[in-house]
């Protein structure tokens, strides 16, 4: 990376993954079951709990495999349409930090990446440097970005090769005031 330029890529802990559907009429009671993400949030420790759209969401672990965490869905949804879905090795999921993440992050989506329009606790299902993606912001410089296992490579790729161009447009403009 350029000198001066503060970003971090790294693979986000393994955790199992479990996708969530319900039927639509029915998004309502089984958020408040199962203590579902809002709209565009973030909920839980772990399990956590990521909005993707009005009637599905993705529920990420560390310590809980996605086989108990459908147990959990089939116990707390009996009488309600849903299909919850191991999709553990579906995902490659990248923890992107530092002081400039944002503008390295605003170059792949058309987001407000502004801590006001994009704060700790939010999630945006998005198009990300051309793929389908989920940006999580999990802290004040710190997102992660779950995308597709196939296109886990091409995302980190993506991520380096833009930070080194902003590093290297940040170092051509200070060159230009200092002159």
């Amino acid at each position: 990376m350029p000198e001066g330029l503060d970003i971090r890529i790294e693979p986000a802990a393994d955790r199992a993954l479990v996708s969530i559907r319900v039927a639509r009429r029915a998004a309502g009671e089984a958020a408040r079951r199962l203590q579902l993400a809002p709209p565009l949030g973030v909920v839980g420790e772990d399990p956590q709990s990521l909005w993707l759209g009005p009637d599905h969401w993705l529920l990420a672990s560390a310590r809980q495999t996605a086989a108990v965490m459908i147990e959990r869905c089939a116990a707390e949804l009996a009488g309600v349409l849903h299909n919850a879905v191991d999709q553990s090795a579906a995902f490659s999921v990248l923890r992107v930090a530092g002081g400039d993440v944002r503008e390295v992050l605003a170059a792949g989506a058309a987001l407000d990446f502004r801590p006001s329009g994009f704060p700790p606790g939010g999630c945006r299902p998005t198009r990300f440097a051309q793929l389908a993606a989920a940006v999580v912001a999990i802290g004040a410089d710190e997102f992660e970005i779950y995308v597709d296992r196939g296109y886990g490579k091409y995302l980190r790729d993506w991520l380096e090769d833009t930070a080194v161009v902003a590093g290297n447009v940040a170092t051509q403009s200070n060159n230009r005031r200092t002159r």
